[in-house]
């Protein structure tokens, strides 16, 4: 692999910037656009749970192509883009995104030609969709995640982020046109109008992406059009397939075990809870994808200490948000779920239950990508193993005797599993610890979903109740006034 090429004499400083650039626009994109999701997700809860459901099931083929088809995805480019030459990257995007595609197509021919029975009961469980259809929408999905992924790689974190966020608003304008001129079709059909939009949602994505890319330096570099696979590719690559594999039982386990062992209906009321969790989630998910090739050149450079200083206070950032945020979400449970129909506020006890994973993103998703950049992914895989042998247990042993409740217990305890996973390889590894406060999280959250399960309070005890839990959280994770000022500044691109 060769040296990589900084862009200035100093590449902490050089990294620093456009890492603070990136999460400043991350943050941005997502903020803007966040409204536009949760809008989406109501317009179809109060079509009907079933409605949302599709919407869910549809997420879950999305994220199920990108798990189990993409090999390796996002922790591939985030361990070899930064760190090789600049002629060599474009080259290394068409060959990568050529041999997953190859791959997806001997899956669909195997599927079609030797197991043909096999296609129509997949396709069932979400909504029947045309074969046709759901080949094209799995094209496009793999397409936007390798544009995507390449511009996270190269530090263009804006572009990758308006990228996916143009997703959100295509499915936004989908909705909206479902409450105008194609309130009927919506209404009658949501399965069937949902799966004619998602592809081409998805395909304007592609374009947009395809621009992005070719916009920048790396597709205008001489003998671009070439075959080029770094030193040690495959092993990263089976690797992360791994840790993809991992990720996919922290964040869709539940979701589509009730899909299959449930209905499309039951997976409408866990996906509006869920939503509340994907808001946090989004956030540090996203800041890992700008952090993660920032560490790894620090560490080509030498200066592996100050990438871990920069990841531990991101992680504390972090908790600053999410922690307030699930506690309001516990304690006004019922209110937060009616947003997505009256008939959801029955369910208020599933995001009461699930909230707290919102602290484990933190974590999960910024240590396992400070894991990969740092080349210890082989350790934190082996470590995972328990964990996934717990999340599988849990998930199917609580689901079938609770049902929904089943599901958020498992979710919520396998995220925490997941969390002291990553935890204990980081000090292993590397003797770094995760800060004192994302415990203090813990416990502040956990203690309000039991005082809210339990009591069920109503506005004014809520509110006491979640300024209390804030009070402790504030005084036990030594929460103070600077720091909160000082990453207000640099979010708003101020040092």
């Amino acid at each position: 692999m060769s040296k990589p090429d900084p862009s200035t004499s100093n590449v902490s400083e050089e990294v620093a910037r456009r890492t603070i650039a990136g999460a400043r626009w991350v943050m941005i994109l997502n903020l803007s656009t966040f409204p536009l999701s949760f809008f989406t997700n109501a317009i179809l809860g109060r079509v009907s749970p079933r409605a949302l459901g599709a919407y869910g099931a549809i997420a879950l083929f999305a994220g199920m192509i990108s798990t189990f088809v993409i090999i390796g995805g996002p922790k591939v480019f985030t361990r070899f883009v930064p760190v090789i030459d600049r002629r060599d990257r474009f080259p290394f995007l068409l060959t990568y995104s050529s041999i997953v595609l190859a791959l997806m197509l001997a899956i669909a021919g195997l599927a079609i030609f030797v197991y043909p029975a096999s296609v129509p009961w997949a396709l069932g469980r979400f909504g029947e969709p045309p074969l046709g259809l759901a080949l094209f929408f799995a094209l496009t999905v793999a397409l936007v995640g390798f544009l995507n992924h390449f511009l996270w790689g190269v530090l263009e974190a804006a572009r990758a982020a308006i990228t996916l966020r143009a997703i959100v608003v295509g499915f936004f304008l989908c909705a909206v046109l479902g409450l105008g001129p194609l309130k009927r079709h919506l209404a009658q059909d949501p399965v069937g109008f949902l799966w004619l939009a998602a592809p081409t949602i998805y395909a304007s994505a592609v374009i947009l992406g395809a621009v992005f890319v070719a916009r920048t330096k790396e597709s205008r570099e001489p003998g671009r059009l070439r075959w080029f696979l770094p030193a040690g590719f495959w092993e990263v690559v089976l690797f992360t397939y791994l840790e993809s594999l991992i990720v996919f039982v922290y964040s869709s386990l539940s979701p589509v075990l009730v899909l299959f062992w449930l209905d499309v209906t039951s997976l409408g009321y866990l996906h509006a809870a869920l939503r509340w969790v994907v808001l946090l989630d989004t956030i540090p998910s996203m800041l890992t994808v700008v952090l993660s090739p920032g560490l790894a050149r620090l560490q080509a450079a030498g200066e592996q200490e100050e990438g871990l200083r920069q990841a531990a206070a991101v992680m504390k950032a972090s908790v600053l948000v999410s922690c307030p945020v699930v506690l309001v979400l516990t304690f006004f449970a019922p209110q937060a779920m009616a947003v997505f129909g009256p008939e959801f506020r029955s369910s208020a006890d599933l995001l009461r239950i699930l909230a707290p994973i919102g602290l484990a993103g933190s974590v999960i998703h910024l240590g396992s990508g400070m894991l990969v950049a740092l080349g210890a992914v082989r350790a934190y895989l082996l470590a995972s193993i328990a964990y996934v042998l717990a999340a599988l247990g849990l998930t199917f042993g609580l689901i079938p005797s609770l049902g929904l409740i089943g599901a958020a217990l498992a979710a919520t305890l396998g995220a925490w599993l997941n969390q002291l996973v990553v935890a204990t390889v980081l000090r292993a590894r590397f003797g770094f610890r995760i800060p004192g406060r994302i415990h203090v999280a813990w416990a502040c959250c956990g203690s309000a979903t039991l005082s809210a399960w339990g009591f069920d309070p109503g506005w004014i005890a809520s509110a006491a109740l979640c300024v209390l839990f804030l009070g402790v959280f504030a005084f036990a994770g030594r929460v103070s006034r600077h720091e909160i000022v000082t990453a207000v500044r640099r979010l708003a691109g101020r040092r």
